[in-house]
């Protein structure tokens, strides 16, 4: 005969059978995302003790109990998305060219529309806001908040990495799109490589802060000493002719990860911190995803003027690299002191 547990008793059951504590929170997780059956009595819902045996002692629950151990009871499984399959994570236009380094769009999804559960218990961004990306990479951010009816601003250093988010973001005329691919090379040179794009673009910034000011910043900067982004897509440069930034990249692999690296990471993140807060609204939410192994987040956020005010702990279950041990990031939320 089967017993059913309320979500606290469940909490209980689990925490003493797994030996750690196991919040009423996470019982929610499994039931909201079909890991175990709901339950229903008179509105309150109820866990059949067999169906979080069989979770526990399954492959999923496994692993999710072995990475806790490793990595922190602090992490965060919701933000694992581990019940999205690899087409559902590189959707539509998000597959439409490799690249490394980049969040998946659920994760941009969760934390800019408008609903709230046991982990994000507040709304950050709403309709018609302006979403800023500073390190904008294959345009992620950007797509997202275009699909949630919210306005996108892209930079980066890589006019590669630009030319894939402007593809992707751009509207297009498909009865015309034929005729314009034939011709595409020509026009990719004029879009990237105008010398008016940059005195455009600092022009539109100009204007919207005096119109809209910018409501927060959704963006994975680069870590240190981890990829060198223009050389991942090296044959893009030689193909379309692109002048390349090496140099100016922040955090790039050939600089390595020692003490000098470091140094000039937390100074190249602050520097753009700080030119881009004369362009937010006052009370601005800025999220940044980072595996911070050296923590030197709460510093740039110091010399940023800044604050955290929160951290979201999420395992990263689908790395591209070899190394497919337990492996966490964190999304820091700061804001104004």
């Amino acid at each position: 005969m089967s017993e059913l547990l309320t979500i606290k008793q469940a909490s209980k059951w689990a925490s003493e059978y797994l030996k750690k504590n196991v919040t009423p929170s996470n019982i929610s997780y499994l039931i909201q995302y079909g890991r175990i059956n709901k339950n229903g009595n008179n509105g309150i819902t109820l866990i059949d003790k067999q169906d979080l045996i069989k979770y526990y002692k399954s492959y999923l629950g496994t692993r999710e109990i072995n990475w806790k151990d490793k990595l922190g009871d602090d992490l965060n499984w919701a933000l694992s998305f581990e019940n999205y399959k690899e087409k559902e994570t590189t959707k539509h236009i998000h597959r439409l060219h490799p690249y490394k380094g980049k969040f998946i769009p659920q994760l941009v999804e969760y934390f800019l529309d408008a609903h709230t559960d046991n982990f994000k218990k507040e709304v950050f961004f709403n309709s018609g806001d302006i979403i800023l990306d500073p390190f904008c990479g294959c345009g992620t951010t950007l797509v997202q908040a275009n699909e949630l009816g919210m306005h996108a601003i892209g930079i980066d250093i890589s006019a590669f990495n630009s030319l894939i988010s402007n593809v992707k973001i751009s509207k297009y005329d498909f009865v015309d799109l034929h005729k314009e691919i034939q011709k595409i090379t020509q026009s990719l040179r004029q879009h990237i490589y105008d010398s008016n794009t940059v005195k455009f673009e600092t022009k539109l910034l100009e204007k919207l802060a005096k119109i809209q000011k910018i409501q927060g910043i959704f963006s994975s900067p680069p870590y240190v000493g981890l990829i060198d982004y223009h050389e991942q897509h090296a044959y893009a440069y030689d193909l379309f002719g692109f002048d390349r930034n090496d140099e100016l990249e922040i955090g790039p692999l050939f600089k390595g990860q020692g003490i000098e690296a470091r140094n000039s990471y937390i100074d190249g993140i602050t520097k753009v911190l700080n030119n881009i807060k004369k362009y937010l609204v006052d009370d601005y939410n800025v999220f940044l995803v980072a595996n911070d192994k050296y923590n030197l987040y709460p510093n740039i956020a110091e010399k940023s003027g800044m604050k955290i005010v929160n951290k979201f702990k999420r395992p990263v279950l689908n790395r591209t690299e070899k190394d497919k041990g337990a492996y966490s990031e964190i999304i820091f939320q700061l804001k104004s002191k």
